[in-house]
């Protein structure tokens, strides 16, 4: 968790704080790193197989950091 909370507030703070940041896009990268917790697997790819979820729905077009 530690590791965790690192990621949010180092790229919170990177787009400029939590008034300036897109949440949104934060967590979508944040789903696509692999996580220890869970034995580094893609929190998104676990998501997707437990409710069963085509691929292609869970890619949404992220923006280029700023």
């Amino acid at each position: 968790m530690n590791d965790l909370a690192y990621h949010y507030k180092s790229w919170i703070l990177d787009e400029g704080g939590i008034y300036g940041c897109n949440l949104p896009i934060i967590i979508s990268r944040l789903n696509r790193m692999p996580m220890g917790t869970i034995t580094y697997a893609y929190p998104i790819e676990l998501l997707r197989e437990s409710f069963e979820i085509p691929l292609r729905t869970l890619r949404p077009t992220l923006q280029p950091p700023r």
